[in-house]
């Protein structure tokens, strides 16, 4: 994975205990398709929970990785940004 690709950027904020939804993803990342990107994080093996939330009378979906799945060890983090 590429370090500048939109991937290795949601990947790594998610594992950093961030929440996105698809307008934060556009704001943060310049990403039109959050759930396809979460799909091929799922692809690659991590657990991404989903969040159906209603404000304001409108529905979305908020993603994250739950603290149980993120890696603990700096070392483990290393790998999976070097791949």
């Amino acid at each position: 994975m590429r370090k500048n690709s939109q991937n290795y950027q949601i990947l790594r904020s998610m594992l950093r205990g961030k929440r996105h939804t698809g307008i934060s993803a556009l704001r943060d990342f310049g990403c039109f398709r959050l759930a396809s990107r979460v799909n091929d994080m799922e692809s690659m093996g991590f657990v991404v929970d989903r969040k159906t939330v209603c404000q304001n009378g409108k529905y979305f979906s908020e993603y994250h990785i739950p603290v149980s799945f993120r890696p603990r060890s700096k070392v483990l983090m290393a790998k999976i940004y070097a791949k």
